[in-house]
């Protein structure tokens, strides 16, 4: 009988168990939905200057944590599905892109895009939309000599100016024995000479250019050489 009683009770207890751990099963995994659209209109078309047409085809959705660490890439979604489900993300806040693909001139490239941040859970009261807007590149300028270096060629200062069809980007100045060059971020889509002065104290002696250089949005190309050569 008391052997009985045993069992019965370590059943008992065992189905208490169970059924706290039933009760006990908030969610910890969230899935969170963006929608995108091109420039506040619900459309995968845009209009660049004359009778150009970007047509998007695809879409990417990156998401990123606070540490800037990248935690779900999307696979290519169909653009006109306008929303992507961000899957299982824990509680917290995140930083996300969103990219749209298009065809130009034969380059396939995220020619527009957008970030912005989204909380998991994805609060009632709140839509994560995306307004997708032309986006830009980064390059980056180095520089050299016919012969020597900046000490030979008596250089201290080196000056980079961009001078697009459209856009100008401002001369940056640095020193000239920079090993890293110049990093210039942020530039509009457009066609730019790049024009890189070289300083002996105030005055400019040397010079180098790159002529009708095309940049498009979101392109990282290898580091552009430009030769300074001594002013007449």
């Amino acid at each position: 009988m008391k052997q009985l009683l045993a069992r019965y009770s370590i059943l008992i207890l065992a189905a208490g168990s169970i059924a706290m751990a039933g009760c006990n099963t908030e969610a910890t995994e969230f899935d969170v939905t963006i929608s995108w659209n091109i420039a506040g209109a619900p459309t995968c078309q845009a209009f660049l200057d004359g009778d150009t047409t970007l047509t998007f085809d695809e879409v990417v959705v990156t998401v990123y944590d606070e540490e800037e660490n990248v935690v779900d890439t999307s696979p290519k979604v169909p653009c006109t599905d306008f929303e992507y489900q961000i899957p299982d993300l824990e509680e917290g806040t995140y930083s996300v892109t969103v990219f749209a693909y298009a065809d130009h001139d034969g380059d396939y490239l995220p020619y527009y895009q957008a970030r912005g941040k989204i909380e998991a859970p994805e609060p009632s009261d709140e839509e994560y939309k995306f307004g997708l807007e032309v986006g830009t590149s980064t390059i980056t300028i180095i520089w050299g000599f016919e012969f020597g270096t900046c000490g030979v060629n008596n250089v201290q200062t080196i000056s980079v100016e961009m001078q697009g069809d459209k856009y100008t980007i401002p001369a940056e100045e640095t020193t000239c024995d920079s090993a890293e060059g110049m990093v210039i971020d942020s530039i509009w889509w457009d066609t730019y000479d790049i024009i890189v002065k070289g300083f002996s104290g105030t005055d400019q002696t040397h010079q180098g250019m790159l002529e009708d250089l095309v940049l498009k949005p979101n392109t990282y190309d290898d580091p552009y050489q430009v030769r300074l050569n001594p002013l007449d």
